[in-house]
């Protein structure tokens, strides 16, 4: 995989074309949240699928976020473990720099984004998940309220709640 793609590890989802480049694994991964084993990366999946039926992302916070809820691993690693270790160590990213902070390393976003995006499905639908996933960055906090009916900072007081209380 190195030679052909460049990494040992990883995925790709063209964003012109349904096409997902990704390392096969000659042992299957543990797919988490199904118990089950999988060959190919479900959070490439993910991607066409929602890009299919939802439409395109305005953020990379959703975009990627119900890629990593979805599938549940970063790195063939539980991202509720990784989640764990980012509150021991406190590095808990708010919801505002996940949707606005392009630069986050992708060792702490990515798993962090689907752990956001899983709490928001719990907390406020996934129906309502899905107009969000539809925002645009910029009214992006005006437009939460209209849909869930919280302001974007009682969101975020709720959310860092729960990552403090979360074991």
């Amino acid at each position: 995989a190195k030679a052909k793609i460049g990494t040992n590890g990883g995925g790709f989802c063209s964003q012109s074309k349904n096409w997902i480049f990704f390392t096969y694994y000659e042992k299957p991964n543990k797919y988490s949240s199904k118990d089950t084993f999988v060959y190919l990366g479900i959070h490439e999946m993910v991607h066409i699928i929602t890009r299919e039926e939802i439409g395109w992302p305005k953020s990379r916070l959703f975009g990627e976020g119900f890629a990593n809820a979805i599938d549940g691993t970063y790195g063939r690693v539980s991202i509720n473990d990784r989640m764990k270790e980012n509150i021991k160590n406190n590095l808990i990213i708010k919801p505002l720099a996940l949707l606005e902070k392009p630069d986050i390393p992708e060792k702490l976003f990515y798993p962090q984004s689907g752990f956001f995006i899983n709490w928001l499905f719990d907390t406020y639908g996934i129906e309502n998940a899905i107009k969000l996933y539809k925002v645009n960055k910029t009214n992006f906090a005006k437009r939460f309220n209209k849909i869930t009916g919280d302001s974007f900072d009682t969101m975020t007081d709720k959310y860092l709640k729960y990552c403090n209380s979360y074991k």
